[in-house]
């Protein structure tokens, strides 16, 4: 079953900024909900090593959401069961 891996929230509907993969090289994207978006990619594991590399992948996407939008940071290794969990 797919996760999401969640970077943060922000305050937009879309970014305008260009962003690199996430974990497991997935496309981060928006997850809309209603002004807010969550920034996530999705994951097919229920984990994230904390390893240096995985730490830093973390932080250059928060990074680069901030160079265009007002980000809340999320904790390093918040994943979601789904978009439902989140939306709800």
């Amino acid at each position: 079953m797919t996760k999401l891996y969640v970077y943060g929230i922000v305050e937009a509907t879309h970014f305008d900024v260009k962003l690199p993969n996430g974990h497991d090289e997935a496309p981060v994207f928006a997850l809309v909900s209603g002004e807010l978006a969550f920034a996530v990619s999705s994951l097919e594991r229920s984990t994230v090593e904390a390893s240096a590399a995985n730490v830093w992948l973390h932080e250059s996407i928060l990074s680069a959401l901030m160079e265009g939008h007002t980000v809340l940071p999320m904790r390093f290794g918040t994943i979601a069961a789904g978009a439902e969990q989140l939306l709800s």
